[in-house]
């Protein structure tokens, strides 16, 4: 996720604080071994002001998504107050799917399964053991989980 060029700023402060790895923004705000104390701190020396833990809490949510390189998906939007995804389909269809936990947004859109068919289009091909697999990923996260969609939605 990249806010203005905050992400080299915030991946500096990681290091200083000496974390070993790189995290995503996301992943301090949902870090089990970090206090909330250590997140509104780390967030303050971010944005160089004071901050409650309800800012915090809320300083990303908003939609989020990007272009898939993807032979099936063309776009992936997600909002985090309301786990709405919408999906944008190459043949420029669009689901909305509801109640969409962040966590399989991530999988999803990180093409998390294997593909079970072969094919191709125009936009890309396709094999069984294919991995990482973003079409797969629809099917094995939101069709193969019941989670409720209708066709159509607006990309923001």
């Amino acid at each position: 996720m990249e806010l203005d060029g905050l992400v080299e700023v915030y991946h500096i402060k990681l290091k200083r604080m000496d974390m070993v790895n790189d995290y995503t923004i996301d992943e301090v705000l949902s870090h089990p071994k970090l206090s909330d104390e250590f997140k509104i701190k780390f967030f303050e020396e971010l944005f160089g002001s004071e901050l409650d833990e309800e800012s915090v809490e809320h300083a990303f949510k908003v939609w989020r998504g990007s272009s898939i390189p993807s032979a099936n998906v063309r776009r992936i939007v997600y909002n985090d107050e309301s786990k709405e995804m919408v999906i944008q389909f190459q043949d420029k269809s669009i689901y909305t799917y509801f109640e969409v936990p962040f966590q399989t947004f991530l999988n999803v859109s990180g093409g998390e399964a294997t593909c079970v068919t072969e094919g191709e289009n125009e936009f890309g091909s396709w094999f069984v053991g294919k991995n990482p697999s973003v079409g797969s990923a629809v099917w094995k996260y939101l069709r193969d989980s019941n989670i409720k969609y209708k066709r159509g939605g607006t990309l923001k």
